[in-house]
C-alpha cells in the first residue's frame, strides 16, 4: 500500500528553519468504511467510524514501514481506508480504496498487517507509540515473521526470504552431494587434521610429495621424458647471444619503409586519421595547446584550444555557415551592411510591417510616456500627450483633441434618425427597462398628480376598452382596467389596501374575499369545478382573516385546501393541509401534527414476490445502540429545545436498514438520517426475546 502524506503532516516533518526534518509520533489510527481518494489537502479521515490505539509500526526498508492494526471490539464494518494521526491530532497520512480491504463482523477480530511505502520521506523519522503489535517481515537485521521454505526452494538455494528447515537442509545436501552423503571416506577426509593425515587416508605415496627438481627421480617435471637441459635454447637468450637481422624476418623492411619518421617527415599522398573523433594535436604530447580535426563523425571540422573555452572554437560543417563558439560568422555571402539602417536614424524605402507585436513611439520631447507619429508633412500627426490624444491634418485644416476617455461621433458611427426625441415620438420596437432600481418608467403631467399608460387601441372611447389602461388619479389611487372594464384592480393610496373586482362566476366560496381565482370547465359546465388560487378566509367560520387559502371546490363544496397562516390567533400553525374532513398541519417548531395519525403501507400484497425472511435483529442489536440527549445546531433547527437522539452513523454499523445515507444537505455535504419506522420491527423482536427469557425464568422457579 502506498500512503499519501497530507500537507499538514508534511509540515510537521519539516523543522522550522527548513533545514531538515523532525521526528513525528503516530499515536492513533482512524478507520473508515467510506471509499475515498487520498489527497494532500485532507485534514480529517472521510467518514471516520472509529480510532484504535492497538497498533504498531516499524521501518523495514529504505522507504517501507510495516504497520499492524488490531480491533477486537464488537463493531461490524467494512474497512476501505485508514489514516495515521499524530499526537497533536494532525492527520499525517491516509490510504483509501473503492473495494473493501477487510470485512469485520461483530464476533470477529480485525488484524491487518501491511507494508506501507512512502516516497521522498525519511521514514526513520516516523515513530509509533506502541510496539506491542508489530509483526514485521524478518530480515537479516530485523526480527519478525518468516515463512518456511519448501524442499524444492531449499534445493534451489536461490530464495533470500524464507527459512530452511532441517528436512530442507537434508534435501539440499542430498541434491549437492548425493543421497546419504557424505560417505565415510569423505567424513574421514573432513576430520583429517593435517595434509599428511589426508594423504595417508588417500593412501598416497612419495610421488605426491613436493620433492621436485632434476635428479629426484620424479618424471613429472620433464617434457616428453626429457629435462630442460636437453634442449638447445635452454638458458638465458642474452647469454646465448641469439640475434636476427631484418632480412631474416620476411616483409619487415617494407613495412618499416612505409612508416613516417617521428621527428620530421614529408607526406606525399593523402593521409587519414581514423577513430570516432579523429584529431591532430599541436604541442607536446599530453600538453597540447590546440587541436584540429573532425568531431564524432558528424561532418564537423573543428579548431579549438585545449581548454575548449568559449572564446576559442571554430566549427565548419558541410552546407552550414562557419561558426565561432557556436554563433554563425558573418561574411559577404550572408550579410550586406548596405541593407541595414543605422540606429541613429535613416529612411525606409519600402513598407514597414509589424506582425504579432506593436509599433511604439515614445520619449517625445524628453517625456518617457509621450509619443508622436508624423504622417506626411510635419504639421499632420497623431500625438499622445499625457491624458490627451491629438489628431492634426494640415491639409484638412483641423485639429482634434480627446481627453478623459472621450469619443468622436461621426455619420459613420451615429445616426440621429434612429433615436427618439425627448419631446416625444413613435417607437417601432419594444421598450425594455433593465438594471437596478433605476430601471423604471415614470409618467406624469406637469402637476405631478395624474398619469396614464395606455396599451392597445380604443381605450378612451367610452366603455369600449379593448386594451389595458393604467391610471393614476390625483388622490393617489392606481387602477388597472382591461377587457371592456370587466376586470379592475385598484390600489388605494389613501388607505393602503388592494381590491380586485371579481367577475360573476357562480355562488359558494366565490365572493369578495377572493384575491386570485380561475374557473376550470368540467363536462361543459364552467361552474362544475372551480379552484381559487389565493383568497382570505373571513372570521365568520372561526378563522383569522389574515389566513390565505389555496383550495379546490366541487359543487359549491370545499373538498380540499391549504391554509397559509399569518396571524397569532392561529397558534403554533404555519401551514394546514386539509381534505374530506381530515387535516394535519406544520407547526412553527418544525413538528408535523396529525390528529388522525399517519398510515404506513405494510400490506403483504405490497411486498416483493421473493419470500420474506425472518428478522435477525433483536435484543443483541438493541443493547449496542447508543442513546444521547442534546440539542441540534442552531443553523439546522432554530430553537434550544433538548431532544433525545440516536446517532445515524453509529446506528448504521448495527442496523444499516434503519439509516438513510446521504439524506440531508448540511454545510455543503450529505449527512445520514434515522428512519424510526424501520426500528419498530427490531424493538418488537427484542421485546419478544425478553418475554421468552421471562417465561424461561418463571418456568425454572
Amino acid at each position: 500500500m502506498r500512503l499519501k502524506i497530507t500537507d499538514a503532516g508534511f509540515a510537521k516533518l519539516v523543522n522550522p528553519p527548513n533545514t531538515g526534518t523532525n521526528a513525528v509520533l503516530i499515536t492513533q489510527i482512524g478507520l473508515t468504511s467510506t471509499a475515498f481518494a487520498p489527497s494532500g489537502d485532507l485534514t480529517a479521515l472521510p467518514g471516520e467510524i472509529k480510532r484504535v490505539a492497538t497498533f504498531g509500526g516499524q521501518a523495514v526498508g529504505d522507504d517501507t514501514l510495516h504497520v499492524t492494526i488490531r480491533d477486537d471490539s464488537a463493531t461490524a464494518y467494512s474497512l476501505r481506508g485508514f489514516g495515521l494521526y499524530l499526537a497533536d491530532g494532525t492527520l499525517f497520512a491516509t490510504y483509501g480504496q473503492t473495494d473493501p480491504i477487510m470485512e469485520k463482523s461483530a464476533a470477529s477480530m480485525l488484524l491487518l498487517a501491511t507494508d506501507a511505502r512512502f516516497t521522498d520521506v525519511d521514514i526513520t523519522q516516523i515513530q509509533f507509540g506502541n510496539a506491542e503489535f508489530i509483526y514485521p517481515p524478518a530480515t537479516t537485521e530485523v526480527l519478525g515473521v518468516v515463512e518456511l521454505a519448501t524442499n524444492t526452494e531449499a534445493e534451489d538455494a536461490a530464495d533470500t526470504q524464507r527459512a530452511v528447515t532441517p528436512r530442507g537442509l537434508r534435501a539440499f545436501t542430498d541434491k549437492r552431494f548425493g543421497a546419504a552423503a557424505p560417505t565415510a571416506l569423505a567424513r574421514t577426509l573432513l576430520s583429517a587434521a593435517t595434509t599428511a593425515a589426508a594423504r595417508t587416508a588417500l593412501e598416497l605415496k612419495g610421488a605426491a610429495l613436493k620433492d621436485t627438481g632434476h635428479g629426484n627421480g620424479l618424471d613429472a617435471d620433464t617434457l616428453d621424458g626429457k629435462h630442460a637441459s636437453a634442449f638447445a635454447l635452454a638458458g638465458d637468450f642474452a647469454t646465448v647471444g641469439h640475434k636476427h637481422v631484418i632480412a631474416d624476418v620476411t616483409g619487415l623492411q617494407g613495412v618499416l619503409d612505409a612508416k613516417a619518421v617521428k621527428g620530421t617527415n614529408s607526406f606525399t599522398d593523402q593521409q587519414f586519421v581514423g577513430g570516432s573523433a579523429p584529431l591532430v594535436g599541436f604541442g607536446s604530447a599530453g600538453a597540447e595547446q590546440s587541436f584540429i580535426g573532425g568531431w564524432a563523425n558528424t561532418g564537423i571540422w573543428r579548431v579549438y584550444n585545449t581548454d575548449r573555452t568559449a572564446n576559442g572554437e571554430l566549427t565548419i560543417r558541410h552546407g552550414d555557415t562557419p561558426r565561432w563558439n557556436g554563433s554563425a560568422m558573418w561574411h559577404a555571402g550572408n550579410f550586406a551592411p548596405d541593407t541595414k539602417m543605422d540606429k541613429t536614424g535613416g529612411t525606409f524605402t519600402g513598407h514597414v510591417a509589424v506582425n504579432g507585436n506593436s509599433l511604439r513611439s515614445y520619449g517625445w520631447n524628453g517625456v518617457a510616456n509621450d509619443g508622436v507619429l508624423v504622417l506626411g508633412d510635419a504639421s499632420s500627426y497623431l500625438f499622445k500627450n499625457g491624458a490627451n490624444f491629438t489628431f492634426a491634418n494640415s491639409a484638412g485644416g483641423y485639429t482634434t483633441t480627446l481627453n478623459a476617455g472621450g469619443s468622436i461621433w461621426t455619420s459613420g458611427n451615429f445616426d440621429p434618425a434612429a433615436k427618439i426625441s425627448n419631446t416625444g415620438g413613435d417607437m417601432s420596437g419594444p421598450l425594455r427597462m433593465r438594471g437596478n432600481a433605476a430601471g423604471r418608467i415614470a409618467l406624469y403631467d406637469d402637476n405631478l398628480d395624474v398619469a396614464n399608460i395606455e396599451i392597445g387601441a380604443g381605450l378612451n372611447t367610452g366603455t369600449d376598452r379593448n386594451g389595458f389602461l393604467v391610471n393614476r388619479n390625483a388622490n393617489g389611487s392606481i387602477s388597472l382596467l382591461a377587457g371592456n372594464g370587466k376586470s379592475k384592480l385598484t390600489v388605494d393610496g389613501a388607505v393602503g389596501y388592494t381590491t380586485i373586482a371579481a367577475p360573476t362566476l357562480g355562488t359558494g366560496l366565490w365572493n369578495s374575499q377572493t384575491a386570485l381565482h380561475c374557473a376550470i370547465p368540467h363536462g361543459g359546465n364552467v361552474d362544475g369545478m372551480k379552484a381559487t388560487l389565493l383568497r382570505t378566509v373571513n372570521g365568520g367560520n372561526g378563522w383569522s382573516s389574515a389566513r390565505w387559502r389555496l383550495f379546490r371546490e366541487v359543487d359549491s363544496t370545499t373538498q380540499g385546501y391549504i391554509d397559509f397562516h399569518g396571524d397569532a390567533s392561529d397558534g403554533d400553525r404555519v401551514f394546514t393541509f386539509a381534505g374530506y374532513g381530515q387535516s394535519f398541519w406544520l407547526a412553527k417548531s418544525g413538528a408535523v401534527e396529525a390528529p388522525a395519525g399517519f398510515n404506513r403501507p405494510s400490506s403483504r400484497k405490497l411486498k416483493s414476490d421473493r419470500p420474506l425472511v425472518p428478522l435477525t435483529y433483536g435484543l443483541a442489536e438493541v443493547e449496542k445502540i447508543q442513546t444521547f440527549c442534546g440539542q441540534y445546531n442552531s443553523d439546522f433547527v432554530k430553537d434550544e429545545r433538548r431532544r433525545l437522539f440516536l446517532i445515524a452513523e453509529q446506528l448504521a454499523e448495527i442496523i444499516p436498514e434503519a439509516v438513510y445515507e446521504n439524506s440531508i444537505d448540511y454545510r455543503g455535504e450529505k449527512v445520514p438520517s434515522v428512519q424510526d419506522a424501520q426500528l419498530i420491527p427490531v424493538l418488537v423482536r427484542a421485546i419478544q426475546q425478553l418475554a421468552a427469557e421471562v417465561r424461561s425464568i418463571k418456568a425454572a422457579v
